[in-house]
């Protein structure tokens, strides 16, 4: 049934992930160049000069492990929402995702950890949709807790016929 309040927690969720692509996730600042690189889901930036729009430059590091996070967890996270026949296995996918999650943070932190290195920047700005994945580990959270619930419920029933 699509009308559960899990699907609308994994409706949100699929939302979440897919602003992702649209918004950088972070920043990075080199004090002593006065350079600032934007870190997107396909790789990290120059940032470009208001002035000088038509300066688009080329990927200066490459961020293909978040890229393919990215467009996974939205795409388990719709898959799960027309499974709903299968409680079991929407919740066994969502486990799946949420472990995906706690991946994207583990290589979010590693490509800072390497771009501060590689780009000598000494600070990294944290923009909103870094913190996205966090509130989607919590709506799929809940949403498991929702779908286990209706599967104790089908199954109290099954015991009285």
């Amino acid at each position: 049934m699509i009308q559960r309040i899990q699907t609308l927690y994994l409706f949100i969720v699929v939302i979440l992930s897919v602003v992702t692509f649209f918004i950088p996730t972070g920043s990075f600042y080199d004090t002593t160049t006065l350079k600032l690189y934007d870190m997107t889901f396909t790789g990290v930036f120059l940032h470009s000069n208001m002035q000088n729009p038509e300066n688009i430059s080329s990927a200066v590091m490459s961020v293909w492990g978040l890229s393919v996070l990215t467009a996974v967890i939205p795409a388990i996270a719709f898959a799960s929402i027309f499974l709903y026949k299968k409680r079991v296995l929407q919740a066994r996918f969502n486990v799946f995702n949420i472990l995906l999650m706690v991946g994207y943070y583990v290589l979010l932190f590693l490509y800072i950890w390497i771009g501060k290195q590689k780009l000598h920047a000494d600070v990294f700005f944290w923009n909103i949709p870094s913190s996205f994945q966090l509130i989607n580990i919590i709506l799929t959270a809940l949403a498991i807790r929702g779908i286990l619930k209706d599967e104790a419920l089908v199954r109290s029933l099954d015991r009285l016929r």
